[in-house]
């Protein structure tokens, strides 16, 4: 390897730098003239210009373009790297919203990819530049460079022939006619193919899956915080005072961790004590399915937010129950609350068996279906039902609205209550035994209602409404319609 090599493959591996480079080159060339003063004269007046040697013009150029490209490269990867903590923040904010320093994290990353995208555009731009001078220096002084083979596309047909077959014997016979064997040789594979019946893989998304379980033994964590942007997450009870989470994991795009599990590990938010349990990923990037094993106790305090991704409660005890979801189903099964907040966008929110005391359930498109003991419950859909069944006696209140959709409700025929239900649009369809009709109005389109039956001293309080839809009301030993 000479010398001039030997500079520019330093500069590859970034051992030195372009400027450090140009003057050893420099240097180099000068020792070369001093050295060989009068062989050169004398080169100078019997060597064809054809035959010289690249000068240091060309190899400052040459040192100029990979130094250019290696930068570009290195504003691409930290623009990108810019833009998924963004991502990150953005999420954060759909899921919890942000805090004043990470609002201003958010803003200094804005400003950083827009000065990066300059500082790319310009670099491209002298990139473009330095490219164009070094195939003009190649044309000028007639060397073989990477524009060689530019002119392929334009002149293959003209010498092709053969046909097909040729091509794996042609490929054994290459030796020193590389060139123009490939020319030939894809020429023919041009002219004798059906390109038609050809299918050309793209590649598309880089994706890397594993499955990996958290294990915290002996946990008497009461708070449990979980966000997650993709996936979807599983309350299950424990057969011992461990917490494990079982995860199956979905990484998009190219990641620079050098495994799967560590490229997770840097998207995620992970940290365990005796007193808090807090599992984030908040990454787009990110699809993880857990499931929770979480040991039987009452939890204090429980928050679950997600973007994309369904909810699933089985078995639980807690006091405080926050959860939320953008796109996707919450369900809770068998579980024993006393404060229940669940919010949804895109998607349905189901309470089956258990005991809530108290609870709000709000969806924008979907259904809200209860069907357990509740003392005192909101329940709001915009497209979609509320559909509620309970037959506890100590219902204090049922309150249920639906713009476009149907309220329909199923009480104990026991249950002494005092009612007040109205429509804009539907019908009020009312099957309960024993009532008293208070008040029944059918003015302006809209019909309303108001009734109670049994002891007033302390009933429950029923308050239904919908604008487009029906109402239905029946007591829980009753068929449906």
């Amino acid at each position: 390897m000479n010398e001039r090599q030997r500079i520019l493959d330093l500069v590859k591996k970034g051992v030195i730098s372009s400027e450090e480079a140009l003057v050893l080159l420099e240097n180099l060339e000068l020792h070369d003239t001093e050295d060989q003063a009068s062989a050169d004269t004398a080169d100078k007046q019997s060597t064809p210009d054809s035959e010289k040697e690249p000068s240091s013009e060309y190899s400052e150029l040459k040192i100029k373009q990979e130094t250019l490209a290696e930068q570009l490269k290195s504003i691409d990867h930290q623009i990108q790297a810019a833009k998924e903590q963004i991502t990150v923040l953005d999420t954060m904010e759909d899921l919890e919203g942000l805090s004043d320093a990470k609002n201003e994290e958010r803003t200094s990353l804005k400003q950083r990819v827009n000065d990066l995208t300059q500082t790319q555009a310009a670099v491209r731009k002298q990139l473009n530049d330095v490219t164009d001078d070094l195939k003009q220096y190649q044309a000028d002084h007639h060397l073989e460079g990477d524009h060689a083979f530019e002119d392929f596309a334009g002149n293959w047909r003209e010498n092709a022939s053969g046909t097909l077959s040729d091509f794996t014997k042609r490929l054994t016979d290459a030796g020193s006619q590389v060139g123009s064997f490939v020319r030939d040789s894809v020429s023919n594979l041009m002219d004798n193919v059906d390109w038609k019946d050809i299918n050309v893989k793209v590649p598309g998304l880089a994706t890397a899956e594993f499955e990996h379980e958290f294990l915290y033994e002996n946990n008497q964590a009461k708070v449990l915080d979980l966000s997650l942007a993709n996936g979807t997450i599983k309350f299950e009870p424990s057969e011992n005072d461990n917490i494990a989470v079982n995860a199956k994991v979905k990484l998009f795009g190219s990641m620079s961790e050098a495994t799967p599990f560590e490229a997770f590990l840097a998207r995620a938010n992970i940290d365990v004590s005796n007193d808090r349990f807090v599992f984030q990923v908040p990454n787009k990037r990110v699809k993880a399915d857990l499931i929770v094993y979480l040991p039987q106790r009452t939890y204090d305090h429980i928050n679950v937010k997600m973007l994309n991704g369904n909810l699933k409660v089985t078995n639980f005890a807690g006091t405080d129950f926050y959860a939320k979801t953008a796109n996707g189903q919450l369900d809770f099964e068998d579980s024993r609350l006393t404060y229940l907040e669940a919010e949804n966008v895109n998607g349905d929110i189901q309470v089956e068996k258990g005991q809530i005391t108290d609870t709000i359930l709000t969806t924008v498109n979907g259904n809200v279906i209860v069907s357990g003991n509740v003392h005192t419950g909101q329940f709001t859909t915009v497209n979609g039902e509320v559909r509620g069944t309970t037959e506890n006696l100590d219902l204090h209140k049922f309150a249920a609205n639906s713009v476009n959709g149907n309220v329909k409700l199923a009480l104990s025929p026991e249950l002494a209550l005092k009612a007040e239900v109205k429509t804009r649009f539907g019908q009020i369809k009312n099957r309960l035994a024993d009532i008293t009709l208070d008040d029944q109005a059918d003015a302006r389109g809209r019909k309303q209602a108001s009734f109670e039956r049994g002891d007033q001293t302390d009933p429950a309080v029923i308050d239904l409404s919908t604008t487009a839809g029906n109402i239905l009301l029946k007591d829980t030993n009753q068929a449906d319609e």
